[in-house]
């Protein structure tokens, strides 16, 4: 699976405006998402809920991750080193039960409109049973709105799949004190970053063995 999102990245940092291509792809697959769920009147979560967002490792597609580290860059540089500070405390914890989601702020999500799949779609019907960690049902539009998003990304080319399906983790995502910018190592041929709100590919320890095979 390493060298087939390796083949993807590789296809973009050839065609850099492919970058542009995938965010907004994604963000159809989000907006998609969104439109459905609300579509179910009975879901109750609202704007500072935030019963989800702690004690368990939120984990995103990587075609999630370049809008959200594009989002996390374009905070302000004293949010960004705020959100630094927790996102590495974070990494430090044996047991993150009970602790917030590093990107959670006075309950709210630093990034919301960039938030991945497993939060945008993590809806109950009862904040109360959110509250408690009382096991509930899912709303049953989940099930059509997952099959959905598999039949979208089963139109891609079979190169780009990978950054749709493959999951990575939050604890992934670091931080350059010195230039202030998030940043993910991938698989030390590239480092994902982006600079001026644009996601850009920066060759890293082994680009040029990689790179030459494409």
């Amino acid at each position: 699976m390493k060298e087939d999102l390796l083949i993807a990245f590789i296809l973009i940092y050839k065609n850099p405006e492919l970058f542009e291509e995938v965010i907004e792809f994604q963000r159809d697959l989000n907006q998609h998402i969104d439109d459905k769920l609300k579509i179910d009147t009975k879901i109750a979560c609202e704007k500072g809920c935030s019963y989800c967002c702690y004690g368990w490792e939120v984990k995103l597609t990587f075609s999630e991750l370049l809008d959200f580290i594009k989002s996390l860059n374009n905070l302000p540089d004293n949010e960004k080193v705020k959100t630094a500070k927790r996102l590495e405390d974070y990494k430090s914890l044996k047991d993150i039960t009970n602790h917030p989601c590093p990107f959670l702020n006075n309950n709210l999500c630093v990034v919301y409109p960039s938030r991945p799949f497993v939060c945008r779609t993590f809806s109950s019907y009862d904040k109360n049973l959110c509250k408690t960690k009382t096991p509930f049902e899912f709303p049953p539009i989940l099930d059509q709105i997952i099959e959905d998003i598999k039949e979208k990304i089963n139109i891609l080319s079979d190169e780009f799949i990978p950054l749709f399906n493959t999951k990575t983790s939050v604890k992934n995502i670091n931080f350059n004190h010195k230039d202030k910018n998030f940043f993910v190592n991938l698989f030390d041929t590239f480092i994902l970053t982006s600079e001026n709100g644009s996601i850009i590919l920066k060759p890293y320890k082994l680009a040029e063995k990689f790179i030459s095979k494409i």
